[in-house]
């Protein structure tokens, strides 16, 4: 839960300070939901620290009862026989230096336990992270892959902890002979879709089958050996646009392919006329002369 919560929080936050995303905020006055959102993920992370704090506090005020009833104890004893049984002044000395190692020995031991509970909790997020995938009875299928077939049958999906189905009972059949576009409207599932197909995600209901074969019922390396993804998502490096294209160092670039790829993708012209063209550099968070794209030409 406070791992979700986090996460959320940075993505709130990430929104909000993203440069690319400023026009966005204004024009649908996002700048209240945002920070709605980050005020209501920060509050339960700071719940949940709370209880962590409050677990180490009790475990230091155990530790401090402790070690105070421990010392009372150790030297109104060796004060007692000092002063009615002629304990030597040695023996004191040595007995209070025992008492002082055994202390020191329960606020280590105590330590250890609050670190093993924190690190506990973040070795179990990245333990479920790493067996994902890995509770199924896998099953390494040998497929055929002079042609594909893919088949959705009555397959739903919806999120933790949502009431109702992002997808609901799709059944569909396509093969390698066809393109298919998957058309909607925001938040229609498209992007979901695609993720149940690569088997980035899970169906809550229902089987996708590959030449026949369940998904499901693959290892991991053999299902993502079948697919190539090519997400909406967008990062550039503060380079020159030119260097984006070729993903070459500048001495190292064909100008001319590069040309030819602005051509094919429409943007040639815009590039034209910028004043340095295809050497202007990008990313103006990090170059202020850097030349800032539209989300369509990125």
């Amino acid at each position: 839960m406070i791992s979700d919560a986090w996460r959320k929080a940075k993505y709130a936050t990430d929104r909000a300070g993203d440069f690319s995303m400023a026009k966005d905020v204004r024009l649908y006055q996002m700048e209240g939901w945002l920070s709605g959102v980050t005020r209501k993920y920060v509050r339960i992370c700071q719940h949940y620290k709370g209880l962590v704090q409050r677990f180490d506090g009790e475990m230091e005020a155990l530790v401090g009862l402790f070690t105070a009833v421990q010392r009372f104890g150790v030297y109104g004893y060796l004060i007692y026989g000092v002063l009615f049984f002629g304990m030597p002044v040695s023996d004191l000395v040595l007995y209070a230096g025992m008492a002082e190692a055994l202390t020191a020995g329960l606020n280590e031991c105590f330590g250890r336990m609050r670190k093993i509970k924190q690190m506990s909790f973040s070795f179990s997020c990245i333990q479920k992270f790493l067996q994902y995938g890995k509770d199924t009875q896998e099953e390494a299928l040998s497929i055929k892959k002079e042609s594909a077939s893919i088949r959705l049958e009555h397959v739903s999906f919806r999120f933790p902890g949502m009431e109702k189905d992002v997808l609901h009972d799709l059944d569909f059949e396509v093969d390698s002979t066809e393109k298919l576009a998957i058309v909607g409207v925001n938040g229609a599932g498209k992007t979901t879709l695609m993720k149940l197909i690569c088997g980035l995600l899970e169906p809550t209901e229902g089987r996708i089958l590959l030449n026949g074969m369940d998904l499901g019922k693959l290892t991991p390396d053999e299902r993502y050996t079948w697919f190539s993804c090519a997400f909406q998502d967008v990062s550039f490096l503060p380079v020159t646009v030119k260097e984006h294209i070729s993903m070459c160092p500048e001495q190292e670039t064909d100008s001319q392919k590069v040309s030819e790829c602005l051509f094919m993708a429409g943007i040639r012209e815009k590039i034209e006329e910028l004043p340095k063209g295809t050497k202007e550099r990008m990313e103006k968070n990090i170059n202020e002369d850097a030349v800032d794209f539209s989300g369509g030409e990125r």
